[in-house]
């Protein structure tokens, strides 16, 4: 029906068809068009007529001085979190920036003109806007607000400019709040302020509300780490003054945005995986002492607790305070270490009689030896008999009966008669003149030294039954001193583990004050 009607009004009128959609009323600025021509004529004329001679670079001000600056009215819609880099402090929103404020060289009279509302273009491009926008800019800076898309500003008839974009607010960030990480509500406050003109020109200030969130579908989040609190953001104008005009003040919009930390996820993969591994750590107290895997096992726990130390290293701040979950993976640790320190303790102790011996075998050897060569040179002296194997595998378990044996043989030794052991050193002398010849000074020779190797090795048997008995009672006594130090560990390590964690857990919310 339109098409026809056009096609009609064409045939019928061409040349005001033509004047119609040519808007030949755009060639006179002064007069407005007829309240009859087209809409988009009327708001092509009002941009044009209200733009004719406009400087983009010169703020809105009435009058000079310094008691009648540009009112701007700043405010922020959080859209969405985009991403919280604790580690790095930076923070990306994705936000609506939205700013208003009066600029008379755009008034009109909407009954004059009949329209109620025009879009100018506008941008922070000085070659690019159609009006005057503020130079706002994000003071702690990760990216520029100069990147945020260019959209149309809003004007209304009495001058009123409305203008909203969206873009990403990154923002570097002092965190604070930290020391309670993960149940910790870390904060991050940033500055917004003018950048080419001071308070005298352009004022700013807080946009009723100041900060809002998005209630769209769109904005919502279902699986992320943070989430604002909105009922802890805080806002703050300051007004600064710097060395290049200590006259003229500098207004600054600070907000300060509360975030609440997601803690399962580190609870899940690093509070509880230390507090097991801890606790594991302490069964090695139950282990007996000559089980080779208590050693192993105390360090394999000990190694499980560094690579879950490592892993979370990677999600937390390099900060000079102390956090709350970095204490407990570091006491945790060192609980472990104890333990394993424990259990070296105890097995030096039960096999240092093994050590002890080995040097003693070489001290034996080297005496032996000596004591043979000291024998074979000595006079000859027999014995009264050889040692039976009775003397040479004694049984007794018993350090005394050892030594009653050693001692009823000498006693037996001692009691042979006197003239028995004449006869024999006689018969002795009359042999040794009778056969001098070399090959009989070699069999005596031969005859002393074995007699002398028997007489040592007799001793030797002696000595090794007492210095083994020796040996087991002492191993049994540092068995003993490792199955108490076992038994007290494990008691002291549970419950001083036990009473770290609840003092942590119970002075969380005051953790890190002061």
């Amino acid at each position: 029906m339109l098409t026809i009607a056009a096609l009609l009004l064409s045939l019928l009128f061409p040349a005001a068809y033509a004047n119609l959609a040519n808007c030949q009323w755009l060639a006179d600025l002064k007069t407005p068009p007829p309240a009859s021509a087209p809409y988009f004529c009327l708001e092509s004329w009002l941009q044009q007529a209200s733009l004719e001679g406009y400087d983009t670079m010169s703020p809105p001000r009435e009058l000079g001085g310094n008691t009648n600056p540009v009112f701007v009215d700043v405010g922020i819609n959080i859209f969405k979190i985009v991403d919280i880099d604790i580690k790095n402090a930076i923070m990306e929103l994705s936000v609506w920036l939205r700013m208003s404020w009066t600029d008379t060289r755009l008034v009109w009279d909407p009954d004059v003109v009949g329209v109620s509302q025009l879009a100018y273009y506008a941008s922070n491009d000085r070659e690019q806007t159609t009006i005057w926008v503020p130079d706002l800019e994000l003071y702690n800076q990760y990216e520029s607000l100069y990147d945020f898309a260019d959209k149309p500003a809003q004007v209304f008839p009495n001058g009123f400019v409305f203008w909203s974009r969206p873009g990403p607010l990154k923002v570097l960030c002092a965190f604070r709040d930290l020391t309670q990480l993960p149940f910790d509500k870390p904060s991050c406050a940033f500055e917004l302020g003018g950048w080419a003109k001071s308070g005298y020109d352009v004022n700013y200030e807080f946009m009723s509300p100041p900060v809002s969130f998005s209630t769209e579908e769109s904005a919502a989040t279902t699986y992320q780490q943070y989430k604002i609190i909105g009922d802890d953001t805080r806002t703050n104008r300051r007004e600064y003054f710097y060395p290049c005009c200590p006259n003229e003040p500098w207004p600054v919009l600070q907000y300060e945005v509360t975030l609440d930390r997601a803690a399962s996820y580190y609870v899940l993969k690093v509070i509880v995986p230390n507090i097991l591994f801890a606790f594991l750590s302490f069964l090695v107290f139950w282990f007996d002492v000559r089980t080779g895997e208590r050693l192993s096992f105390g360090v394999t726990i000990l190694l499980a607790m560094v690579a879950v130390d490592i892993i979370s290293s990677e999600l937390l701040p390099i900060c000079p305070e102390y956090l709350f979950i970095e204490v407990l993976v570091a006491v945790s640790l060192l609980f472990a270490f104890l333990a394993l320190c424990e259990t070296c303790l105890v097995v030096y102790w039960y096999y240092k009689s093994d050590a002890n011996e080995e040097k003693e075998n070489v001290v034996t050897s080297t005496i032996t030896k000596a004591a043979s060569a000291i024998v074979a040179a000595a006079p000859f002296t027999p014995m009264a008999e050889e040692p039976s194997a009775r003397d040479l595998n004694i049984n007794s378990d018993d350090e005394d009966t050892v030594n009653d044996a050693v001692f009823q043989d000498c006693e037996e030794f001692k009691e042979e008669p006197k003239e028995k052991a004449a006869a024999e050193e006689g018969g002795l002398r009359q042999r040794r003149k009778t056969f001098s010849s070399p090959l009989a000074s070699f069999r005596d020779s031969f005859k002393k030294s074995k007699a002398a190797g028997k007489n040592v090795s007799f001793v030797n048997a002696k000595k090794s039954r007492k210095d083994y008995l020796r040996r087991r009672n002492l191993q049994e006594e540092y068995l003993e001193w490792g199955r108490k130090l076992d038994k007290f560990s494990r008691w002291f390590f549970v419950v001083a583990y036990t009473v770290f964690l609840i003092i942590m857990f119970c002075t969380i919310s005051i953790w890190g004050d002061g």
